[in-house]
């Protein structure tokens, strides 16, 4: 039986990490990114929960992109007083909720951003691999790059990390 899968990324992180990556502009390709996303989760499972987290501001020219990539959109807004974004509170608070209360296998977190550490550490309490995609070296912290598991024995990639870095490239 397949794993089922939650994915739970922050689009702002993946898209201004995959910056770090200096992809000359004739090869970049967002669809392809994201055809390769959905390869690296279809080698670990079923995806049963496919949503994307991103502040109003960095959803624009991609939202309707996004919405055809099947993803659920979720805004967070900049909290004009103190200029601040709700984007990590409002993912962690969701994915502690998915983790608590959704029939799981796999919980794939689209960040390599250390504030996530707490709901990764909750997954494997709940005895849930953990899987990672992330958009640039640099991106993805010392402290959630270990908490990935491993592919299982049967797989081809057996032993290796489930780590993926998001690529919007036709290479």
């Amino acid at each position: 039986m397949a794993k089922k899968i939650v994915f739970v990324g922050d689009w702002s992180n993946l898209k201004r990490s995959s910056g770090d990556n200096n992809y000359p502009p004739e090869k970049y390709d967002k669809k392809a990114g994201f055809d390769k996303l959905k390869r690296f989760l279809d080698e670990i499972g079923t995806i049963i929960w496919y949503t994307m987290y991103t502040p109003l501001h960095d959803v624009y020219g991609n939202f309707e992109f996004l919405s055809k990539e099947q993803f659920t959109i979720v805004l967070c807004p900049i909290i004009a007083s103190t200029s601040t974004d709700t984007t990590d509170p409002k993912l962690i608070k969701d994915s502690l909720l998915l983790i608590d209360n959704f029939d799981t296998d796999v919980f794939c977190l689209g960040s390599g951003d250390h504030h996530f550490r707490e709901v990764l550490e909750t997954a494997k309490k709940k005895g849930l691999k953990v899987a990672i995609v992330y958009g640039s070296r640099r991106s993805l912290s010392p402290e959630i790059r270990v908490m990935a598991d491993v592919y299982p024995d049967d797989h081809i990639k057996a032993g290796q990390p489930m780590l993926h870095l998001f690529s919007p490239t036709n290479e």
